[in-house]
């Protein structure tokens, strides 16, 4: 059980360090829009981990092995990053947008779906949780009910960092300029087009 925890601990802390679409998504919600839909922001990714955990134990590690469906994820995800990026970078964000207006179940459930979507669509991410939950389940020895506590410690432990980031995201906008907050935007979304762009790359050599 204290090995289960441990090892679930460092996984979660590994899990925090990973830069990718969803972290630069996370940061630029958080600072121009508030903790709080950062935090939704943040549960929709933690459910999509846990998706991804449950349906790689399951067994989809056989179907997601597929070329044709590697094929597809590949493709829809990198249209879909590039629309989230190049929507980031020319769609004007008031900084009292969200904090101004009572936010909605609306809004949490748009923002705990855009979570969710934006870390599901990457294949990178999928393919983390085969290797991941695959080596763990069958390698370390660990009983079932200790892969389950091990996989809830490490998604808990990447939320709370996830949490974190939103905070500080948050607090440092406060000392932010109009400026400041578009040249943001732009490198955030820069980036989540690059991150596309690769991944188109890496799907189409695939084949």
């Amino acid at each position: 059980m204290i090995t289960a925890i441990r090892d679930g601990i460092l996984l979660g802390i590994g899990l925090a360090f990973l830069i990718g679409p969803v972290f630069f998504t996370l940061v630029q919600t958080s600072a121009h829009k508030g903790f709080k839909l950062g935090l939704f922001l943040a549960i929709g990714i933690a459910l999509s981990d846990l998706f991804y955990i449950f349906l790689t134990y399951a067994g989809i590690s056989q179907i997601a092995n597929n070329a044709q469906i590697q094929f597809g994820l590949g493709i829809g995800g990198s249209i879909i990053m590039l629309g989230f990026g190049v929507n980031m970078i020319i769609k004007k964000i008031p900084r009292t947008e969200y904090e101004e207006l009572h936010i909605s179940n609306k809004h949490r459930i748009k923002y705990i779906l855009k979570g969710f979507a934006l870390n599901a669509i990457n294949p990178g991410v999928l393919l983390f949780w085969i290797t991941t939950v695959s080596t763990i389940a069958f390698k370390s020895g660990h009983q079932r009910h200790e892969l389950i506590i091990l996989f809830l410690v490490a998604i808990i432990m990447n939320f709370v960092f996830d949490l974190g980031k939103a905070y500080i995201a948050n607090r440092i906008s406060n000392l932010m300029t109009d400026q400041v907050i578009r040249w943001i935007n732009r490198i955030m979304g820069s980036a989540l087009i690059l991150f596309s762009i690769q991944l188109f790359k890496n799907t189409i050599w695939a084949t």
